[in-house]
């Protein structure tokens, strides 16, 4: 069998060890198929018959300061939590809170609401939740958030699957390959973010604390990340002295972004131990409170501090005003949300929570710019009054 050593190859995103997709595969063999689609997808030269890179082809596209400076900008889907391709981690112990904290932010992610009370969702998104324990409760769990957010019995943008996708592929039980054909060849919108709950259910065989096992499971998901183009959470535990996530340390050399969720007393929170693109930001504290009708709670934010506020009070109410008059002014008419944050002179993202929140309120509709079509970037939602609803 032909080898070849990656550990010594360079990736062409001249990333350091940590962010190699490949890191801990020692050996890539002919019959690793799917490490070697991802080698060849990262820049890697592989064995002869599954692509050998011809003699005198280059491998490296050298750039230059003004490539490099032309690059596309960060593209966050929750800012400050998630970018577009990124990888991230949400750990903690069992009883932390962290499960309702995911699903508080698949609703706040699909609905395109702020998460947290402080991190804005760029627009909606469309989320798949792959649940591999705790499916008896899920349920309920939904069911408490759904109440909340004034959802009945459908989420835009929202899958689920009790099937989690195997990670780790020396199982020979590796169905990301599975789940990547199938959702390219449904009607589904395109993915932005892939949730796997927990990462132990989805790497069964696999020793978390080898970099090798582990490095195969990054792999498999840069495969997703790939072919589809989705950001990926992994759900996983802390370690038995809670001192961080458990397993390698090369989970954590991999990821983008690291949220541990604690509880101390009857108080919960979330802390940012990581964070590639940005700074860490302050921990933010809520609690789980009953929801009537439900067998189950729900995550009630507590106030961020007054540093990470937006906007105070008054001045949001003015320029919510504002929107409503240029509405009224020009009834019938679809604004986007860029086109009332020039009228503002503010940020989308501080526009698009404004328009949210008086929407929720009833002071304005909105719908996709072609009902016709799912929501995308060439297809975002409009809001507006309509003529006979002034008159009346």
């Amino acid at each position: 069998m032909t080898q070849t050593k990656t550990q010594a190859k360079t990736p062409v995103n001249g990333a350091g060890p940590h962010d190699d997709p490949l890191m801990g595969v020692k050996v890539i063999g002919p019959d690793d198929e799917e490490v070697l689609e991802i080698a060849k997808k990262n820049g890697y030269a592989v064995p002869g018959e599954k692509g050998e890179q011809t003699p005198g082809e280059p491998i490296f596209k050298i750039e230059g300061l003004t490539d490099l400076l032309n690059r596309p900008d960060k593209e966050w889907l929750i800012d400050r939590i998630i970018g577009a391709g990124d990888s991230g981690m949400i750990y903690g112990p069992p009883g932390c809170g962290k499960t309702f904290g995911v699903i508080d932010l698949i609703f706040a992610a699909c609905l395109g609401q702020r998460w947290a009370m402080r991190f804005d969702v760029l627009r909606p998104l469309t989320v798949c939740y792959c649940a591999g324990e705790g499916i008896g409760g899920l349920k309920e769990r939904f069911k408490a958030a759904a109440a909340y957010y004034n959802v009945k019995d459908y989420l835009p943008g929202f899958y689920f699957s009790p099937l989690v996708p195997q990670l780790f592929q020396a199982t020979g039980m590796d169905t990301m390959r599975r789940f990547i054909d199938e959702w390219k060849a449904s009607d589904r919108p395109e993915l932005d973010l892939l949730i796997i709950d927990t990462m132990h259910n989805a790497t069964v065989g696999a020793d978390e604390n080898s970099a090798q096992d582990m490095g195969r499971a990054l792999a498999t998901m840069k495969l997703a990340t790939t072919e589809l183009g989705c950001a990926q959470f992994l759900v996983h535990h802390s370690n038995k002295a809670g001192t961080g996530e458990r397993g390698s340390s090369a989970l954590r050399g991999a990821m983008d972004v690291m949220i541990e969720v604690t509880k101390a007393a009857d108080k919960y929170g979330i802390y940012c131990n990581k964070l590639k693109d940005g700074e860490a930001w302050k921990a933010q504290t809520f609690d789980l409170v009953a929801v009537e009708g439900c067998d189950s709670v729900r995550v009630w934010w507590d106030e961020p501090m007054d540093d990470e506020k937006q906007q105070n009070t008054g001045q949001k109410a003015a320029d919510k005003g504002t929107i409503a008059g240029e509405m009224r002014r020009y009834a019938g008419t679809r604004f986007t949300v860029k086109s009332l944050a020039e009228v503002l002179g503010k940020t989308e993202n501080y526009v698009r929570n404004l328009v949210l929140e008086m929407e929720r309120d009833g002071v304005c509709e909105r719908e996709l710019q072609d009902p016709g079509k799912s929501q995308s970037n060439r297809n975002p939602w409009v809001y507006f009054i309509e003529p006979d609803r002034e008159k009346g």
